[in-house]
């Protein structure tokens, strides 16, 4: 095959080209790790960015949350209740960061929520819901579909 002029031109064309097809392969490669090493800096920042504001949410709610407690006389009263669900609409309109305010009674269930269910909501068996009732700290529960806004909180 290398033995005619045909034969010889083309194999010099090949090794003629070798070098930039080595070349294209090698910029292409640290292309790519470039582009690799700046996803993972950009995503890196990102989830930065959510820790801190996570983070911020969770100062924030126990804040609201010890205002509101020391607000308020005994919730169990009816006068506190009422005065509580008189202040939790403002709050919640000031509050962009919250889908929904509400109050559970002890056994779990919907006393009373800003945004109406459209159906009676039982709280009893959430994780979240359960730690709460053991500790005085705010407790977080897991990321899920709300039960009254059907968006995820």
């Amino acid at each position: 095959m290398f033995g005619t002029l045909r034969g010889r031109l083309t194999l010099l064309a090949c090794l003629a080209t070798l070098p930039a097809f080595l070349f294209v392969l090698f910029v292409a490669t640290r292309e790519r790790g470039a582009a690799l090493r700046h996803a993972e800096s950009e995503a890196r920042y990102v989830a930065e960015l959510a820790t801190h504001e996570h983070a911020h949410q969770v100062v924030g709610a126990r804040r609201l949350l010890d205002r509101l407690a020391t607000s308020q006389a005994d919730p169990s009263q009816p006068a506190a209740l009422s005065a509580l669900e008189g202040a939790l609409p403002t709050v919640l309109a000031g509050s962009p960061q919250f889908a929904n305010l509400g109050i559970l009674t002890p056994e779990g269930r919907l006393a009373y929520s800003v945004v109406e269910a459209a159906r009676p909501i039982d709280m009893a068996t959430n994780p979240a819901f359960l730690g709460a009732l053991q500790s005085t700290e705010v407790v977080l529960g897991r990321y899920q579909m709300g039960q009254i806004v059907g968006r995820p909180v």
